[in-house]
């Protein structure tokens, strides 16, 4: 059976979100912080194939300090749920939303679905191939 990882899109519907998140910065982020060994099971015991795409749908507010408070999350298993928190409560403080007038309009809720795109076994040698390089620049500087 091929090993199967997950890759995150993260698909952000709100302009004003949109504008204050680096996707690069997020990208590298949720790199950096992906339980690939957890989810590559997951996909394994749902049978997923390369291509395959699993939507997670998050409801979440943004209180007055800018911080994201995930009210709602539905996959179709909690193992997506909870890698979709960890991806939530990795965005870093936001402008909180406000009026014309500049007050605070709040707390404001707002939906965002996150997509789970299953890799395929190129990308996921293109992956370990990076990560191993990764590690040895590491280790040379040390």
């Amino acid at each position: 059976m091929k090993n199967i990882l997950l890759t995150f899109i993260v698909l952000i519907l709100c302009q004003n979100i949109s504008a204050q998140i680096d996707p690069q910065k997020t990208s590298q982020l949720i790199e950096e912080n992906t339980d690939y060994d957890k989810i590559d099971s997951i996909a394994k015991v749902l049978n997923l194939k390369g291509g395959d795409k699993i939507r997670v749908y998050t409801n979440f507010q943004i209180d007055s300090t800018g911080k994201l408070k995930v009210l709602k999350v539905r996959a179709p298993h909690k193992a997506f749920e909870e890698e979709a928190i960890k991806l939530l409560n990795m965005v870093p403080t936001l402008d909180p939303p406000k009026s014309k007038s500049g007050e605070f309009i709040g707390p404001v809720t707002f939906s965002m679905p996150i997509v789970f795109v299953i890799e395929t076994e190129k990308q996921k040698k293109k992956r370990l191939k990076r990560e191993a390089l990764k590690t040895e620049k590491e280790v040379k500087k040390d």
